[in-house]
């Protein structure tokens, strides 16, 4: 389950922002959210100017690294540039190509063959390019971590400059200039670059301030596609060269991209950052991840149109092989984890087979980590040695955890949220002990949860022509900067169709107070636990439906939380919270047969408005309970959407750690641990044992709840009790069905009673010995077992549950 947190900072009359008249309060209101601070900041978010680019002198080595360029120039030297596969590789690798040929020197460049060679510097390919004549190296993206292979260069009389963008280690290599502003004692303001934004940073150095603005046009469709596709934060200088950059390519300058453009079928006055991050670097990388990065180059270098269209096609024949390797490779992994029980358990998924083409291994690794919320770690055994990537989520440093496993591995390099690595084949086993063992110590259970950051409580009139335009001042969206999340509340879903090949897509018509449709991509399976009628909060982004001709809005549905089920006899939370309230009142014993009601006691607590939750509880450890599937329902409903940024909102147990800023949710206690609980809110009235706990507790006691729930909640439990004909339906089917397994979908149709007259009748028959049962978490089904029939007679009307149900009643009634 995902947790939302909404971060709307809000705006004063006095903040620095309300002087920007212009823009809407939400859009500043987002642009709060951002971080951005000072009126200066706003500006330049809004009008990212080229000439805000800074000085590239001011990063470490870069004036070395440029006089040893010129002095080869003056020399005419060879020079070679030496790139990585992947979509930054090659483009840092053809940006560097295109500006030296721009001043007359034609240069060569080397790409390691992924398959065969591996990521970053060699020793081999090192000696290849000295006996090709070179006197210079100049790597981009890739050298940070290649000591041994810089000593190498050196000792063959190859002069090395490594400009690149990764983590540093310890050592760094030895050579001419090393330029990369992750450097411990680089002072550069900013250090977010891909590989490609630190080759146009020395394109920038090498070029006369005039030169360089003058045909600043070559460089920037390429260094914003790279930075876009390496998903560096779209931030500071990032968010220079996107914004310009995505204007250069509407326009179409570059050759190579325009054709790439054509072979995707997207229009230039659309281009955005999604077309580049989902079309078009993927085209570029399958190339090299197949072994051809030299198509990418040959494509983004070329000088024609005529040229580049044959590249283009090539790449999007590769890229359908990769589509094809990768579906084959997720199933093997998929099945792999099925297979192993320990996966569930373990916070790093590490997993290894045969023939998985390393080079599309890291894409796989994406979609477990996505599908999961773990680090994955994938290798393909090649004998002795296994090559894989990694991949993070959000709070676990990859680079760093690998790092303190080091020894395990022959080498590897790469940052926080993914790396690669080659590894002997019989450490593989060590590899995923070890690295479990350090997200054990990093990893809370609340760090594996996914959050969904959202920007604020949307009115309706958000989902509008007119709204969406105006988000258009905060593009391009990426890391940093994200496409704006919203939330609506309390959506009825008025239908629910399937769409796509596949039927794995979902849309739903949503009615508030207008109707609003909304597609899920890849959310089918939503489906399996929505019914037309029901009411539910949802996370959207906002897009345009061109159809037709025909333009609307239309939600993009990121994550949905029931408000509601329209009918709570075939939801499946409800059926177990059917289950929870049965095992409760089984489990009650009252300290007297006749515990009184006090009508007037429930207003000794406080009373709280929903809406200002987050105000009065905001950093403090709080325990909500509800007795009642409406106050369940109720609480999820309140906490969705107050802005609590900590919300534990799984019901399943009430054995939790509480050392986190987060409410807990119990539903249905027999008893309340209030040991480190600073506050309790009552989304019920509390039962008569709850309520006795509660006395001089020193515990915050909260309700928000109010005559109308209580006498909703006395209706539920006056529906509770159980008639001769309900016992005989369930005994009658476990007679005829004496070890069986009933789904949550199946107990009304199967039965023709509710679900919790099936657990009230369960859990009477187990005290009689008749029946036994037990409760499935992870399909949410109950395994039903037929005992042999006693000798005696047996009196199901004094059993401790019914005298149970009799007693709570006489309660309510009171």
């Amino acid at each position: 389950m995902k947790r939302w947190i909404v971060k709307d900072s809000g705006i004063k009359k006095d903040d620095y922002l309300s002087d920007l008249t212009s823009i809407p309060d939400e859009i500043l209101i987002i642009m709060k959210n951002r971080g951005i601070e000072t009126l200066e900041q706003a500006q330049m978010f809004i009008n990212p100017s080229l000439e805000s680019l800074r000085d590239p002198f001011k990063l470490k080595d870069m004036d070395r690294a440029t006089e040893r360029i010129i002095e080869a120039l003056e020399k005419k030297q060879k020079i070679c540039i030496y790139g990585d596969y992947d979509v930054d590789g090659v483009c840092s690798t053809s940006l560097l190509i295109i500006f030296f040929k721009s001043i007359g020197v034609e240069v060569d460049y080397y790409i390691p063959n992924r398959l065969n060679e591996g990521y970053g510097l060699s020793v081999n390919a090192l000696d290849k390019i000295k006996n090709s004549g070179a006197d210079l190296v100049i790597t981009v993206d890739c050298g940070i971590t290649s000591v041994n292979e810089a000593k190498h260069a050196k000792d063959i009389g190859l002069d090395l400059i490594i400009t690149d963008h990764h983590e540093c280690q310890e050592e760094l290599p030895n050579c001419i200039a090393v330029v990369n502003p992750k450097q411990a004692d680089d002072n550069f303001p900013f250090s977010m670059f891909c590989g490609c934004g630190i080759a146009f940073k020395l394109i920038q150095a090498l070029s006369p301030e005039d030169v360089f603005f003058k045909n600043i046009d070559l460089y920037l469709e390429i260094v914003t596609l790279a930075t876009i596709c390496d998903m560096v934060p779209l931030i500071d200088e990032n968010r220079i060269i996107v914004k310009n950059g995505l204007e250069i390519m509407r326009v179409g300058v570059n050759p190579g991209i325009k054709a790439l453009f054509k072979v995707c079928g997207i229009v230039d006055k659309k281009i955005g950052s999604s077309h580049i991050g989902y079309s078009i670097g993927p085209r570029i990388n399958a190339a090299g991840r197949l072994g051809f990065s030299d198509i990418g180059v040959k494509l983004l270098t070329s000088t024609s149109l005529e040229e580049a269209i044959p590249y283009a096609n090539e790449l999007e024949e590769k890229n359908a092989y990769r589509q094809e390797l990768e579906t084959s490779i997720y199933e093997q992994v998929e099945e792999i984890l099925s297979s192993d029980r320990k996966y569930k358990d373990e916070k790093v998924i590490v997993a290894a087979g045969e023939n998985w083409q390393h080079g599309v291994i890291g894409i796989v690794a994406s979609k477990i980590t996505e599908k999961y919320y773990k680090p994955t770690i994938l290798l393909n055994v090649e004998g002795e040695l296994s090559v894989g990537s990694a991949r993070s989520i959000k709070g676990f440093n990859l680079f760093e955890a690998m790092n303190s496993v080091k020894d395990l591995m022959e080498k590897f390099g790469g940052h926080e949220q993914a790396a690669g690595l080659t590894i002997r084949t019989e450490n593989i086993q060590k590899l995923r002990d070890s690295i479990n063992r350090v997200a054990d110590f990093e990893l809370e259970e609340e760090d594996m949860i996914e959050k969904i950051n959202v920007e604020f409580i949307a009115p309706e009139s958000c989902a509008s022509i007119e709204f969406i335009e105006k988000l258009h001042i905060l593009e391009p969206y990426g890391i940093g900067n994200p496409t704006p999340r919203f939330i609506f509340p309390s959506m009825r879903i008025e239908s629910i169709t399937l769409m796509g090949k596949l039927k794995n897509h979902i849309k739903l018509i949503l009615v508030g107070l207008t109707k609003h449709e909304c597609v899920g991509f890849n959310m089918a399976h939503l489906a399996e636990d929505l019914s037309e009628g029901d009411v539910i909060d949802l996370v959207f982004q906002l897009d345009k439906n061109n159809f037709m001709g025909k333009v609307k809005p239309q939600l993009i549905l990121k994550d949905i939380k029931k408000r509601q089920p329209y009918d709570y006899n075939r939801d499946k939370t409800s059926f177990y919270l059917d289950y929870l309230k049965a095992r409760q009142i089984s489990n009650m014993t009252f300290s007297s047969d006749e515990p009184t009601f006090d009508s007037t006691g429930y207003n000794s607590f406080r009373s709280l408005d929903k809406t200002h939750i987050y105000e009065t509880i905001n950093g403090q450890k709080t325990l909500m309970l509800s007795e009642t599937k409406q106050g369940y329902y109720s609480s999820m409903a309140a906490l969705h959407t107050t802005g609590i940024k900590h919300v534990y909102d799984d019901f399943y147990t009430n054995d939790r750690d509480r050392s986190g800023e987060y409410v807990e949710i119990v539903h249905a206690p027999t008893c309340v641990d209030i040991d480190g609980v600073d506050n309790l809110i009552l989304a019920d009235a509390p039962t008569p044992i709850i309520r006795e706990s509660l006395k001089d507790s020193g515990v915050n006691i909260y309700s928000i709840f109010n005559n109308s729930s209580t006498t909703i909640q006395s209706k539920e439990i006056f529906d509770m009790d159980l008639d001769r004909s309900e016992f005989s339906k369930v005994y009658k089917y476990a007679m005829l069905n004496p070890d069986v397994t009933l789904r949550w979908d199946e107990c009304t149709d199967v039965l023709g009673i509710e679900p919790f007259k099936l657990f009230a009748s369960l859990e009477v028959f187990k005290e009689v010995k008749l029946i036994d049962y037990k409760f499935n978490l992870a399909d949410v089904s109950v395994d039903i077992k037929l005992m042999d029939k006693p000798s005696g007679k047996v009196d199901l009307e004094s059993t401790k549950f019914k005298n149970n149900i009799k007693i709570l009643r006489e309660y309510f009634r009171g």
